[in-house]
């Protein structure tokens, strides 16, 4: 019988096509496992080799990983808690006078109210009194002084309170009043801190 090329073929690619679909039924997967990041050339995969969605952001590098526009701000939370009374910044209040007594009529007369030392002045005030009723007098000084005090603390001037604080009054007047009256001032002290 003679053979024909037709029918010695037959065999041959029965035989190629069962070792084709052997080995590329499994081609695949060992590709993948075969191939990964450090045998690909930098450069040589671009977007259109890369299957859309495939790639998470995991897969990013931080620096490549841009973020996005700022969402719309949340509800407000709730109120907190009121916090605790703060310790009182002033202690210590007190008010020393003093007195410039019988004073003539028409003479003027001064006085200065010091705070102990160590104590600030938050405000004072003076007044004539005494004499008759309706016996006149006005103050021409009524407002806060600085002592200048040595090393040990003793009073060596006054001055106004431009940059530094008070802690005295200074009260001055003319008695009006058509007899002795007598010039009161004070001032009101309190320690700061």
């Amino acid at each position: 019988m003679n053979a024909s090329p037709k029918h010695l073929l037959l065999p041959a690619a029965i035989v190629g096509g069962s070792l084709i679909l052997a080995v590329g039924g499994t081609g695949a997967a060992d590709a993948a496992k075969l191939i990964n990041g450090k045998l690909i050339k930098t450069g040589t995969v671009a977007s259109k080799q890369i299957k859309d969605g495939s790639i998470t952001s995991a897969d990013l590098a931080a620096s490549a990983k841009v973020p996005g526009p700022t969402g719309p701000a949340g509800p407000a939370g709730a109120a907190g808690a009121p916090g605790a009374d703060g310790a009182d910044a002033t202690t210590g209040y007190e008010v020393v006078s003093g007195i410039t007594a019988s004073v003539a009529d028409g003479a003027q007369a001064s006085l200065l109210v010091w705070c102990p030392v160590g104590k600030v002045a938050v405000g004072g005030g003076g007044t004539w009194s005494g004499g008759a009723s309706n016996a006149a007098g006005w103050l021409a000084t009524n407002n806060p002084l600085r002592a200048i005090r040595d090393s040990n603390g003793n009073l060596t001037g006054n001055g106004f309170p431009s940059t530094t604080v008070a802690d005295g009054w200074a009260i001055s007047g003319t008695n009006k009043a058509g007899g002795a009256r007598d010039l009161r001032g004070w001032v009101i002290c309190v320690s700061v801190g």
